[in-house]
């Protein structure tokens, strides 16, 4: 059996890991300037601008 302070460092890890992707996608991937959402997921007309 895991011993209770083994068991809250794979947590505390866990949560490292979680903090560490949302950190890159955030710092890395473009967003949208209005809603936040990445961008490759909206629809954009031929001159660029986003579609309503």
């Amino acid at each position: 059996m895991a011993s209770m302070g083994q068991s809250i460092a794979v947590g505390f890890l866990h949560l490292c890991t979680i903090g560490i992707s949302y950190a890159v996608k955030h710092g890395t991937m473009r967003h949208c300037p209005q809603c936040k959402h990445l961008l490759g997921g909206h629809a954009r007309r031929n001159d660029g601008s986003f579609q309503d």
